[in-house]
């Protein structure tokens, strides 16, 4: 029997001192998958959002569906919702006001935000275990997706896309690989639903710790944010890093990890990592948001009454069960994923000291995936005089590599440059052209 009509979510409280409610304008469902009353030992939170141009009486499945991941690990999506590309955006109206967002990412597309992986956001399971490895977290996912689209069949045939940001850049491609193995299996037996895997985008992707954590200290001391004493310190403390984990000490490679990004922002004053051009202390909205979504109110009008709300970055038990994972690389996956025909997005904002630009260019220099290495990069700007970001791209007849940087960002792109990123993903999911010219500059 459906869970469909008690999932329905109509309307949900428009500020934290409960004078208001706001009225959903699009067909949104929120539970849990695999549902509660099916017994799983998991449970992940999923909010959904139709896409604002499917109208009564259109066949949901000509629109595509955009699943958001956030990272951490531990990182709730459902705090990107409300924060960078969701229908709705908390503000710090009124003390705490959700107001409606004009360039939210369901205006041509349906999106679901899914609390992952169990321990973040609302997602818990029946005995507190949890992943310990991408592989347990990607098979965790499948399942809650397959029961997903048992309970909502209207959506199983919509094009999907998975996107995200930062610790996403290690959910994703895992998850994309499991969903590619698993359609080949299933295909024989048809025990379960064929999903329809188009692509990936992440931002800011954490991918490469080490090489990450190289350029953190690079762009930190280019920024002024160390002087050539403190990055000599920091540069020995890479190469204890780097032995670490060759000798497989993963628990002492993290803490050293961590040891290194905390004396980065403390040498630099209190510099945000996630964005060089403010502070770490500097942040209105996160405490309304935790406030929001721990409030019983709002629990009972996405049906998880009495359920604890979770927001760990980096921390807590989520975190803790990953820790190998946190430091080993993904990125030799994304190549696989090329080469089986997934089109992939990755994007960068130019003042994320995390995981930004200088790391990942060099990830992709590195990967070489259909001669990168020797592909001109271009201005992407529209009209010719308003830049909007730098782009270089590389195709195939089976799939395609776009790599953009996206100026005045930090590391939560669709937060910093909101009407940049809901056109970059829908350049993308929609195979649009990026207006773009080639910088002037002579051979040597």
């Amino acid at each position: 029997m459906s869970n469909k009509k008690t999932n329905l979510v109509k309307s949900i409280p428009a500020n934290l001192v409960k004078t208001k409610i706001l009225e959903l304008n699009v067909k949104s469902y929120a539970g849990f998958a695999p549902r509660e009353d099916k017994k799983p030992k998991s449970h992940l939170f999923y909010w959904f959002f139709e896409s604002q141009k499917c109208m009564e009486g259109d066949n949901p499945a000509k629109f595509p569906l955009l699943i958001w991941l956030n990272g951490g690990p531990g990182a709730a999506s459902t705090f990107g919702l409300f924060t960078e590309n969701g229908p709705y955006l908390m503000t710090t109206k009124d003390g705490g006001t959700v107001a409606e967002n004009p360039n939210a990412w369901n205006k041509e597309t349906h999106i679901m935000y899914i609390d992952n992986p169990v321990g973040a956001g609302y997602s818990y399971n029946d005995d507190q275990i949890y992943a310990k490895s991408e592989e347990e977290v990607s098979e965790q996912f499948y399942e809650a997706l397959q029961a997903f689209f048992e309970e909502y069949p209207e959506y199983s045939k919509c094009d999907l896309y998975m996107t995200g940001e930062s610790y996403a850049g290690k959910y994703i491609p895992a998850i994309c690989k499991k969903i590619l193995e698993k359609n080949q299996d299933g295909c024989t037996d048809n025990q379960k639903i064929e999903i329809k895997l188009k692509g990936m985008s992440i931002g800011n992707p954490w991918m490469y710790p080490l090489l990450q954590t190289e350029y953190r200290i690079e762009c930190a001391f280019m920024l002024g944010f160390l002087d050539t004493k403190q990055y000599g310190n920091l540069s020995k403390q890479l190469k204890e890093l780097k032995k670490r984990l060759e000798e497989k000490k993963y628990k002492k490679a993290f803490e050293l990890n961590q040891k290194i990004k905390d004396e980065i922002i403390s040498c630099g004053g209190g510099v945000a990592i996630y964005d060089a051009r403010t502070w770490e202390n500097i942040d209105p909205l996160s405490p309304l948001l935790i406030e929001y979504m721990k409030d019983e109110d709002v629990k009972k009008a996405i049906h998880v009454s009495g359920k604890p709300w979770h927001l760990n970055d980096e921390t807590g038990p989520v975190t803790e069960a990953l820790i190998q994972d946190f430091v080993s690389p993904s990125i030799y996956i994304v190549k696989h994923l090329l080469d089986s025909g997934l089109r992939v997005l990755l994007y960068t904002g130019n003042m994320d000291m995390s995981c930004g630009f200088r790391g990942l260019e060099n990830i992709l220099q590195e990967l070489d995936w259909n001669n990168w290495k020797s592909l001109e990069r271009f201005v992407w700007a529209e009209p010719r005089d308003v830049t909007k970001g730098f782009i270089k791209s590389s195709k195939n007849d089976k799939s395609e590599l776009i790599q953009i940087v996206v100026p005045g960002s930090g590391h939560m792109v669709p937060s910093c440059q909101p009407e940049v990123s809901l056109e970059m993903v829908y350049n993308f999911v929609f195979k649009r052209d990026f207006p773009n010219y080639k910088p002037k500059l002579d051979d040597c």
